[in-house]
C-alpha cells in the first residue's frame, strides 16, 4: 500500500527506486537512473567545451606573435574552439548563439595566454624597456595625427609615469572585449558552416 501510494504521488518520467531497509523500517529512495547518465553527460559536455575552448585559444594566441597575426587569431579562436568541440560532443549544439558563446569564451582565453606571454617578455628588464619606448611612441605619432587640443592633452597623460599604467590597462581591457566578441563572431561562423554540412567525420 506504502508502495502504491508512492507511486500516485510522483508524476510519471520521474519515479524513483524504492526499497525498505529491512533493520530501521524506513523507506530508501535510489536515484534514478536516467538522471544521473543525463548528469554525467552533461558534466561531459562542459568538459570538453572547455578543452575546445583552450586548444583554440592556445593556436590563436601562437598567431597573435606574428605582426598581422592578431586580424586572425581572433576569429580563428572561435573558429578551432566550435570546431573542435563539434568533433568530440555527443549532443553539440549546432546554433549560431552557441557558437558565438563558445568562441567568445576561446577569445578571452586567447586573450589571457597572450597576456601571459607578453607578462614574461616584459618581465625582462631590456624587453620591458623597449616595451615602453614602443608605446609611447605610437602615442606620440597618435597625438601628432589629432587636431584636438584636449584629445592631445589626453595622450600626453598616457606617456607621464602616472597615465601610462593606466592606459596599459585600459588597453588590456579594450583587447579583452575585441578578442572575446571577434573570437564569438568566428565561432557563430564555425556553428553556421558546420551545421550545413553536418558533424566532421
Amino acid at each position: 500500500m506504502e508502495r502504491q501510494a508512492l507511486d500516485r504521488e510522483e508524476p510519471v518520467g520521474r519515479r524513483r527506486c524504492h526499497s525498505r531497509d529491512l533493520r530501521s523500517g524506513s523507506m530508501t529512495v535510489a536515484p534514478d537512473p536516467h538522471l544521473e547518465t543525463n548528469r554525467r553527460v552533461s558534466e561531459r559536455e562542459r568538459t570538453v567545451a572547455l578543452r575546445s575552448a583552450l586548444k583554440g585559444a592556445a593556436i590563436a594566441a601562437v598567431f597573435c606573435l606574428f605582426p598581422v597575426g592578431f586580424a586572425i587569431a581572433m576569429p580563428l579562436a572561435g573558429f578551432l574552439a566550435v570546431l573542435f568541440y563539434r568533433r568530440r560532443s555527443w549532443r553539440a549544439d549546432s546554433s549560431r548563439r552557441s557558437g558565438f558563446k563558445l568562441g567568445a569564451l576561446a577569445g578571452l582565453f586567447a586573450f589571457m595566454i597572450f597576456g601571459l606571454f607578453v607578462s614574461v617578455q616584459v618581465s625582462i628588464p631590456a624587453s620591458r624597456d623597449e616595451f615602453r619606448k614602443l608605446m609611447i611612441d605610437q602615442l606620440h605619432t597618435l597625438q601628432a595625427r589629432s587636431s584636438d587640443p584636449e584629445q592631445r592633452a589626453d595622450i600626453e597623460y598616457f606617456t607621464t609615469p602616472h597615465g601610462f599604467p593606466v592606459g596599459i590597462a585600459l588597453g588590456a581591457v579594450v583587447s579583452c572585449v575585441f578578442f572575446a566578441f571577434f573570437a564569438g563572431i568566428g565561432g557563430a561562423i564555425a556553428a553556421a558552416l558546420l551545421r550545413r554540412r553536418g558533424p566532421p567525420g
